[in-house]
């Protein structure tokens, strides 16, 4: 993992040369979804994300980036999870459904065997139909 220079703290947040540099990517990586979300207050939103995001540092903000979901901008606290490796698993949770912590996932997610013999029997009721017909 490359090492960001870590540029000289201008008052209390992140860098603004940083913050800058990541509202860039999520402009590329989001477009009108950013874009809408922070039209009018692009000025606030530069401090806010400053403030949030102080005292990480390049290597975790790398990691954030890295980490970005693909559907929807994170606010600025969800971006710093991210930074901090606290986002989101498959489930699209920062937690995991006691449903899917039991023992005995087979009962939870459909086997192949099971997929197959399901998609059996509807041919078959298909078929069935079909001769009716």
């Amino acid at each position: 993992m490359t090492n960001w220079q870590e540029p000289q703290q201008l008052g209390k947040g992140l860098p603004e040369t940083w913050v800058l540099a990541i509202v860039k990517k999520f402009q590329a990586r989001y477009l009108h979804k950013w874009a809408s979300a922070v039209e009018g207050i692009e000025e606030s939103v530069v401090s806010e994300w400053g403030e949030v995001l102080k005292g990480l540092n390049g290597n975790q903000i790398k990691v954030g980036l890295d980490n970005l979901p693909s559907a929807w901008p994170p606010s600025a606290g969800e971006f710093r999870d991210l930074c901090l490796g606290k986002g989101l698993n498959e489930f699209g949770l920062d937690y995991t459904p006691e449903c899917y912590r039991e023992q005995r996932p087979e009962r939870l997610i459909d086997s192949d065997e099971m997929k197959e013999s399901r998609k059996k029997s509807a041919e078959a009721g298909l078929a069935a139909i079909r001769k009716l017909l």
